[in-house]
Formats: C-alpha cells, structure tokens, sequence
C-alpha cells in the first residue's frame, strides 16, 4: 500500500515536471503576442478635418473675391437719318420756234407719235374765231371763203382728225414709221370728199390708217359755205 502510493506521488511530480517543462517549451517557443494599439487621434483628425476643410474653404472664399462678371458691351445701334425726300422738279422745256414754211401739231399716243402739219397761213392765233366766219358772198370771192374758213376752222379739223389716229400694232412692232400726206374736200354738209394721197409714208397701212381716221372724223363741224380744199400731212414716229 505505501508502495503503491509512493509510485502515484512519484508519477504525479513527474508528470508535474513534464507539464512544466512542456509549458516552458512551449512559450519559448510561442512568439510574443502583437501589442495593438489605438490611435484615438486618428478618428479624432478625421472628426475634424470637415471643420478644417470648412474652415480652408471659408478662408479660401474670403481671401479670393468672386470673379467679377463684365457686363457684355452693349452695340448701339445706328439709325440712319431720315432720308429727305427733295421735290422733284419739274424741268419746263420750252419748244424752240421752228423756222419753218409749215407749223407741226404734235399728239402722242403712248410710245409711237401721230402728228398732223399744216400750212401757217391756215391757222393763225390772231385771226382764228370760235365759230364759223360768217362771210359775205357778195362781197367776197369763193377762194377768200376757203381761206377764211380754214382760218376759223382748221384747228378744230385737226384735233378732229388726231382724236381717231391710231398707231397700228403691227406697223409698231416692226418699227415702221413715216410721213403720209393727204388731200380732201369738205363740202357744204360737212362731209370728206376727194380723199386722196398725195405722199405716202411707204407703209400701205400707216396710209390706210390715216385715211381712216379723216373718214372718220367727218362730219365737220361747222361746215363750210362753199367746198373747201385742205391738205394734211400726217407723221408716224415710235420715240
């Protein structure tokens, strides 16, 4: 019994001795521990670096004035004077006086040009009346009654005669114009009688339309006493 307590004691102490020796081998041969600390500035700086950052920008905005914005320029605009509407004058030509045995009456009729020229001594502006002369035939031969009554009457035949020219559409598209002469009696009724050509203008219709237009003005108005006997000239002229 003593001997079998003896060997329980033995093997306790040495397993005692086993388990130390196992601890100081194990911990020589663990390495130490890691120390770790916390640095509670960090979290602190990180805290604060909004208010820095906060406080930088607001230094930032006051050192540095914003940007001042130029206002664009502005473009005046140039208005143009009124323009000043002159009159326009009206240039008075005066005719020169022809020197001439004939005295031309002009009568325009768009661009083409119808004239009629007569004689002087068969208009003149002193002698001309309104109406008929009234002649005596006792006094007076048949030739001095004509004569007079061209004088009274003759412009009153050519405004006739002007107011029915016309100026033929093909004669004007073909740039035909010239001169025609015509001979033709008035009698005592007012009517044209002995309508002739004496110089034609080398253009059949530019002398046909002239004959037309004293067939035309007839009857005149007033009539002469006794026949009468006139002779006209009538130019076609494009301007």
């Amino acid at each position: 019994m003593k001997r079998h307590g003896r060997a329980l004691g033995e093997s306790l102490v040495l397993h005692g001795f086993l388990a130390t020796v196992m601890v100081i081998m194990a911990g020589a041969l663990t390495p130490p521990p890691k120390v770790f600390r916390l640095d509670f500035s960090l979290q602190q700086s990180v805290a604060a670096a909004p208010a820095e950052n906060q406080q930088a920008s607001s230094e930032e905005s006051v050192a540095s004035p914003p940007p001042v914005t130029q206002p664009e320029p502005r473009i005046a605009e140039v208005v143009p004077p009124p323009e000043r509407l002159e009159p326009a004058l009206t240039k008075i030509k005066h005719a020169p006086v022809p020197v001439k045995p004939v005295q031309e009456h002009v009568v325009e009729q768009g661009n083409p040009e119808v004239r009629t020229e007569a004689p002087v001594s068969a208009a003149p502006a002193d002698s001309a009346s309104a109406g008929m002369a009234t002649v005596s035939e006792n006094k007076q031969t048949p030739a001095s009654i004509v004569e007079a009554y061209r004088q009274a009457n003759y412009t009153a035949i050519r405004d006739s005669i002007l107011g029915n020219l016309q100026y033929p559409m093909m004669a004007r598209r073909r740039g035909w114009s010239g001169q025609v002469e015509l001979a033709f009696t008035i009698g005592p009724d007012g009517q044209v009688h002995d309508l002739k050509i004496l110089t034609s203008s080398g253009f059949p219709i530019l002398d046909e339309q002239a004959m037309t237009a004293i067939r035309r003005s007839a009857p005149f108005r007033p009539p002469p006493p006794v026949v009468a006997s006139l002779v006209m000239p009538v130019t076609f002229r494009l301007n």
